[in-house]
């Protein structure tokens, strides 16, 4: 069983005899309890081929010939990648990735809904303002328009009116 030392883990196995212990201590939270029973498994099945049942039961603890010593790197070499292995990792990792992008995405979309909420308020305050500056404009150029007309009614009674004096000037 997994026994959890700070950040790693320690995973223990023993034969059927007890003849053999093997023990598998990992760094961080992320290994699979699963894999760390088969790469104890395959290391005993490993040194049961190696060894005979009386070598080991004469083998002082702690001790380790470089056959096993052998067999111990390539099953450490073998398990250190779970994802190569397993693929449950895999496809946990791959999962994990899709979520990921999935979390972009959305947090993407989010702000894209934010983007065009913010320009749709601007659009339709732009337009209100077109209208205004429309009605404006109409209602200037109607102003321009009387006072043109006055103007021009003002320099008609003028010259009407310098006329009429200068007739009245002649005429006496």
């Amino acid at each position: 069983a997994g026994e959890g030392l700070g950040d790693g883990q320690v995973f223990v196995l023993a034969d059927a005899r007890a003849l053999c212990v093997a023990a598998v201590a990992i760094r961080g939270q992320g290994y699979p309890e699963r894999m760390a029973h088969g790469a104890l498994q395959e290391l005993l099945g490993q040194v049961h081929e190696a060894v005979s049942n009386e070598q080991l039961s004469e083998t002082k603890a702690g001790k380790l010939n470089p056959t096993l010593r052998a067999s111990l790197k390539e099953v450490s070499r073998s398990y250190s990648d779970p994802a190569k292995l397993d693929k449950v990792t895999e496809v946990h990792e791959k999962v994990e990735r899709v979520k990921g992008l999935m979390q972009d995405n959305v947090k993407k979309i989010l702000e894209t809904h934010v983007t065009l909420d913010t320009l749709h308020a601007q659009s339709s305050s732009m337009s209100s303002s077109a209208n205004q500056f429309l009605k404006q404009s109409s209602a200037v150029k109607r102003q321009l328009e009387w006072r043109n007309l006055r103007v021009k009614l003002l320099m008609g009674g003028c010259a009407l009116a310098a006329g009429i004096y200068l007739l009245v000037t002649v005429i006496d």
